[in-house]
């Protein structure tokens, strides 16, 4: 968009363009990106950012001590019993890999291969009236995003489902190493 690049950056381009004009022209973009089944499970180092989250949390840094967390609350229908949201999180935990990494603090990341049965906690507030309610979502979202994390064990993530009078809420809050930019947007 106009305006992102400074000129800083514009001038850095410039000196550089003929290195990457010559690194466009020379990568095969018919690449393939061959699955590793036997190596799936063997340790992995962690992206830039990801180290940077690592490290940045510790204490030991001036603004360390707070964990790089996303939180999300989903909406579904009244109908929906927290059963079938346990249900369904079990099959995306399976079948998604990264909702199976730990993190090991030397800086590499690991799949499970198996996990426990995740127990998705529910909390029934149908019979609440609304602030009552709403202080309660509140302190849940809280109680989500405060939560220390501890890369080395699974899971990654936390979820919690609510039953309200309206709908059935899943509260996600997810440690952003497990994720990559792209799947934030899902």
């Amino acid at each position: 968009p106009a305006g992102t690049l400074s000129e800083t950056l514009k001038q850095t381009l410039r000196e550089h363009k003929s290195a990457l004009l010559a690194y466009l022209l020379n990568r095969n973009e018919n690449d393939t990106i061959v699955s590793d089944r036997q190596g799936r499970f063997t340790p992995f180092p962690l992206t830039e950012t990801q180290q940077a989250w690592l490290v940045g949390r510790h204490s030991a840094f001036a603004y360390g001590s707070i964990p790089c967390r996303g939180f999300l609350a989903i909406s579904f229908p009244p109908s929906l019993k927290p059963a079938r949201l346990e249900q369904a999180l079990r099959q995306l935990i399976m079948r998604h890999v990264m909702l199976r990494v730990v993190v090991k603090e030397e800086g590499f990341q690991r799949v499970l291969s198996t996990v426990p049965s995740f127990v998705l906690p529910e909390s029934d507030l149908r019979h609440l009236g609304v602030e009552p309610t709403q202080r309660a979502l509140d302190a849940l979202r809280e109680t989500l995003l405060s939560a220390p994390a501890d890369y080395t064990r699974w899971p990654l993530f936390a979820a919690h489902a609510v039953c309200l009078s309206h709908e059935t809420q899943l509260l996600l809050s997810v440690e952003l190493i497990a994720l990559d930019a792209a799947s934030l947007y899902l």
